[in-house]
């Protein structure tokens, strides 16, 4: 048997080991076994491996098959496929047990091909092995394979029948699981429970009530699915008479109230509950904390954190993901200092958080420090290295990935076209195996900046699934070339507008003489319940007032901005406000509103006012704005030129 020797094992697994050496027993075996099984439902690959290496070095352990076949199962639950059949093909004594556990690990990880093939490759098959690829079949939307498994079944059981009613329903075909629920030689709670469970998924909720109050017996099971579905479509009342009515609450009934109202952001409900229940493990601890931290209550995950009486990996997870999504890097990186054991979450977790915040060369440092790294946080890192100007590191990044998903890809394009180098992108693009709206988007983005409308077009023309950005970028493309007919064309045919729609296409108008139009474009966006206007949408409006000499119309948006939009007005906007009073000879407004504005007027509003001054010789106000931008340390020419032109105009 090939060794899969590593360097170091865990402080549990090498007590295991030397208790194992002196006289291994089957407790010593259900020890490793629940240990290989923790790795698994963690995801904790390195530590897998060192349990590995453990069971590999050991004469005892490495001769139990039992231990062996629990290993695949780990390496397929972690996504290393490749480990599972390192150790399926040398192991000795491989049963169908051992090739079920393979196939299901090559389906987990999306290669139901190899799983199909090593299914077909079975020397001999017992009914688990064929109800298993029939449900594989099924969870991988493969119907009509899941219905040909079925029929070619030597012989079948209730869990047969079951699970090809599954695959119809969940796969919405629930007329056909109608009919296999009607030819089952008996029906059993599962099969009752699927029908109705798949009938509430589908949006069906009367017929699914029906069915469960049909049903001639109940198991947790039952009620535990049809009370989450009533949490699922906001029907907490019924959902909570049904709970009333059960014979007995199961810890999981209480876990998917709890987790409903969590959900529907009742988080004191969700307290409630939690705190009459009876048993609260660690599974209802990580629950609460993991909801209220997604929900932004980071001081109150906190809270929870600190009285929980004991935390395990997820915990730790939750909180460490609650500070770094809101920035909060310090605490971030306390907790994840603090934590005895890490798995790729936590590792991926802190990576992302000093990415994310601009601290990429700290973010480098926990990624090289990581014991294991995945594609998600190789693939942070490749597109931090192209968004920070260094496209060689990241295409070496790329080069170097043993496993690139379409995430991959997509950052690799990205990277070439930022850096406008739109031969290799496209090379890049050609090369996918798969592309998605996101590659598409990418690359009509970058013809799109460079002018080439025509190849920006072929690509939005080959999106099947647009979305809004699709249609605003090709808006924005038209704007560049000032095609008005054309963008407003696009405009109309968005099916779902955004601020940035309204901006680009008001935008475009104002660019090419059409202020009116831009303004009506405003009002209707006011009206649009989709799209609130934001403080860009107001400056586009304001800089078509200003080039179309509106000013009624600007103060009416200026102040709309504060009373109907709670809008803060921002430099940009006092500005456009300067320009348009200016131009329109009413300098003491401008004046008056240069010198309160909430923040230290810059050149471009005071030499709009300074300028003004020129055009209608008021000399001593222009004195005045110079000598303000003098003592502002404005140091260019421009204030000295404007005032010695209105000193000459006034002369003349």
């Amino acid at each position: 048997m090939r060794r899969f020797s590593l360097p170091g094992s865990s402080p549990a697994a090498a007590l295991v080991l030397t208790r194992s050496l002196c006289c291994f027993s089957a407790h010593h075996v259900q020890e490793l076994a629940q240990m290989i099984r923790s790795c698994g439902e963690a995801r904790d690959s390195a530590e897998g491996k060192r349990i590995h290496s453990v069971i590999a070095r050991s004469e005892q352990a490495s001769g139990n098959p039992f231990l062996w076949n629990l290993l695949v199962e780990m390496y397929g639950k972690v996504g290393s496929v490749h480990d599972a059949r390192g150790i399926f093909d040398e192991m000795p004594g491989i049963n169908m047990f051992t090739w079920t556990i393979m196939f299901h690990a090559y389906a987990r990880n999306g290669q139901l091909e190899k799983a199909a093939q090593s299914f077909d490759l079975m020397p001999q098959r017992d009914v688990v092995a064929w109800n298993s690829m029939l449900q594989i079949f099924g969870e991988h939307e493969k119907v009509d394979d899941a219905r040909k498994t079925f029929m070619e079944m030597p012989a079948r059981t209730i869990s047969s029948w079951n699970a090809l009613l599954t695959a119809y329903a969940q796969n919405g075909y629930l007329q056909d699981a109608m009919a296999v629920f009607d030819r089952l030689p008996f029906s059993d709670v599962v099969s009752w429970t699927s029908l109705f469970g798949f009938h509430a998924k589908n949006g069906y909720m009367n017929e699914a009530r029906m069915i469960f109050l049909t049903m001639p017996e109940k198991n947790s099971t039952s009620w535990t699915t049809i009370i989450s579905a009533l949490m699922r479509c906001g029907d907490f009342q019924a959902a909570k008479n049904f709970f009333g009515k059960m014979p007995h609450h199961a810890r999981v009934v209480w876990l998917v109230m709890m987790q409903g109202y969590l959900q529907n952001f009742q988080f004191d409900v969700a307290a409630s509950m939690f705190d009459r229940m009876e048993e609260k493990d660690i599974v209802s601890w990580n629950i609460l904390i993991n909801a209220v931290a997604q929900n932004g209550q980071v001081g109150r995950a906190r809270k929870i954190f600190d009285a929980m009486p004991k935390h395990d990996m997820a915990t730790w997870n939750s909180m460490l993901i609650a500070y770094a999504e809101k920035g909060r890097l310090s605490e971030a990186r306390t907790i994840f200092d603090s934590m005895t054991h890490r798995n790729i979450i936590s590792w991926n977790s802190m990576t992302q958080s000093y990415i994310l915040n601009g601290h990429f060369e700290e973010g480098k440092k926990v990624f090289d420090r990581a014991p294991q790294v995945d594609v998600i946080s190789t693939n942070m890192l490749l597109s931090a290295n192209a968004e920070g100007g260094n496209l060689e590191e990241s295409k070496s990044i790329f080069d170097s990935m043993v496993m690139r998903d379409v995430v991959s890809w997509n950052a690799m394009v990205h990277a070439y076209a930022i850096h406008n180098l739109l031969e290799s992108a496209e090379s890049t693009y050609r090369r996918m195996s798969q592309h998605d709206c996101v590659s598409r988007k990418t690359m009509m983005a970058a013809y799109a900046r460079e002018g080439d409308l025509e190849r920006s077009k072929l690509f939005f023309d080959d999106m099947s699934d647009r979305d809004t950005v699709s249609w605003n970028t090709l808006i924005v493309a038209y704007a560049q070339r000032n095609d008005v007919k054309n963008a407003k064309l696009v405009f109309d045919s968005t099916p779902v507008k955004n601020p940035i729609s309204w901006n680009a296409i008001m935008t475009v108008l104002s660019q090419n003489g059409h202020y009116a139009e831009a303004l009506e474009f405003f009002r209707e966006m006011e009206l649009d319940g989709g799209s609130k206007p934001t403080d860009v949408g107001f400056t586009n409006a304001l800089v078509a007032c200003s080039y179309g000499g509106l000013v009624a119309e600007a103060r009416v948006f200026f102040l709309s901005m504060v009373e109907d939009h709670n809008l803060t007005p921002r430099w940009e906007q006092y500005c456009c406000m300067v320009d348009i009073l200016s131009r329109a000879g009413q300098l003491e407004d401008a004046e008056d509103l240069v010198e309160n504005m909430p923040f230290s007027s810059g050149m471009a509003d005071s030499k709009a006012l300074l300028s003004a001054c020129h055009v209608q010789g008021d000399v001593e106000r222009a004195t005045r704005t110079a000598g303000s931008m003098f003592t502002l340390g404005l140091k260019a020419s421009a204030p000295y030129v404007l005032l010695s032109n209105s000193i000459g105009h006034l002369k003349e």
